[in-house]
């Protein structure tokens, strides 16, 4: 089993704290990919698990053994880098099998390893290259064979795909994603990118100024953000936040540059609230039953849909709709949306106000 359990943890930077108490458990064999922006503290918690920064507080463990003290090589942990870290004047051959060399292994059962595993990542062609001799992908797979080849317990991947163009991300996106489920290992990322982070994750684990937002599966996190920021951080286009007071007597929330959104929730007291509605969700209206009205701005089209951005009292709001629907859009738009697709968040602290009905309470 090659479970890791991570609890209480900090680290500080002299008197900066990057991590804050994090505690996270990731099962064995799940893919777990740690989003969040720059200076989040994800890459700081990728490296503590692997062992290279150190704790200050709290627990690591891997397959039951705490590894607070452990050397990164004691870990049995590999680790694939954004910048692929390979050596620049080895062949790819070399670069792959370096571990196995310093483990004594025989040179017949290197070249047996190594050739078994280069068939796998289409590398067989490439073994006498040299690093600069190689594409992007090309280097991404050699840093993923020389962490493969080793057959650890845990793979950490430190923003793997950052450096390719947007077709190799897709290509590579896939790739790992197949790997993982052949090697049968847990794995974990770190990434800035929702898509990989939605298209990849067994669960996704939001961080936000080294604190973790939300945990989830994908659609889940998507679904049912628990914070604004989760809802603001996950799904392209971004979501569409709004500001208003919920009003009880009303059950629904008074938007402060006018309009109103049915929505009741679980709450008698009136609030200071954040709405949110993903562009998806959002559909024309007629002025009579529309929550919100706005001027038609630019459109943008996208070939399977269309992004309407409508210019309201409350600001900007963008709304998908199918790549005809805009010609007969007229200037002047109202917006509406199914209840059930209205998330309402605290204005302070931002957590999400759960709804009053109980089927889409989470």
């Amino acid at each position: 089993m090659a479970s890791i359990q991570i609890s209480k943890v900090r680290k500080s930077y002299g008197s900066q704290a990057v991590i804050h108490g994090i505690d996270i458990d990731i099962a064995d064999r799940e893919f777990i990919v740690i989003l969040g922006p720059s200076g989040c503290g994800k890459s700081t918690l990728l490296r503590m698990i692997a062992g290279l920064e150190r704790i200050d507080d709290g627990e690591i463990s891997i397959a039951g053994r705490v590894v607070n003290e452990l050397e990164p090589r004691e870990r049995d942990v590999a680790m694939v880098f954004q910048n692929y870290a390979l050596y620049p004047h080895m062949s790819v051959f070399d670069n792959v099998s370096y571990a196995l060399k310093l483990s004594g292994k025989p040179r017949s059962a290197i070249a047996e390893s190594v050739g078994a595993l280069a068939r796998s990542l289409g590398l067989t062609d490439l073994l006498a290259r040299k690093p600069g001799q190689l594409s992007g992908g090309q280097r991404q797979r050699v840093a993923l064979g020389r962490a493969i080849i080793r057959r650890p317990k845990v793979f950490l991947f430190d923003e793997p795909l950052s450096n390719l163009d947007a077709t190799l991300r897709a290509q590579m996106r896939a790739e790992l994603k197949r790997l993982h489920l052949s090697l049968e290992a847990t794995s974990v990322m770190v990434t800035h990118d929702q898509i990989e982070a939605m298209t990849m994750a067994s669960r996704i684990v939001v961080m936000n100024r080294g604190r973790v937002e939300q945990i989830g599966a994908p659609m889940e996190v998507y679904r049912y953000p628990q914070t604004d920021f989760v809802a603001g951080f996950i799904g392209s286009p971004q979501i569409n936040l709004v500001d208003g007071v919920y009003d009880p007597s009303r059950g629904g929330v008074a938007l402060d540059a006018g309009g109103f959104i049915p929505k009741p929730l679980a709450t008698e007291a009136s609030a200071k609230v954040r709405v949110g509605i993903r562009p998806e969700h959002l559909v024309p209206a007629p002025a009579d039953t529309a929550w919100l009205t706005g001027k038609r701005d630019i459109v943008e089209e996208l070939g399977s849909t269309s992004l309407v951005h409508v210019e309201t009292a409350s600001g900007f709001m963008a709304m998908v709709v199918p790549p005809d629907l805009p010609a007969r859009l007229s200037s002047q738009i109202g917006l509406r949306a199914r209840i059930e697709d209205v998330h309402v968040f605290a204005a302070e602290g931002g957590q999400r106000l759960a709804p009053a009905t109980s089927g889409d309470a989470r």
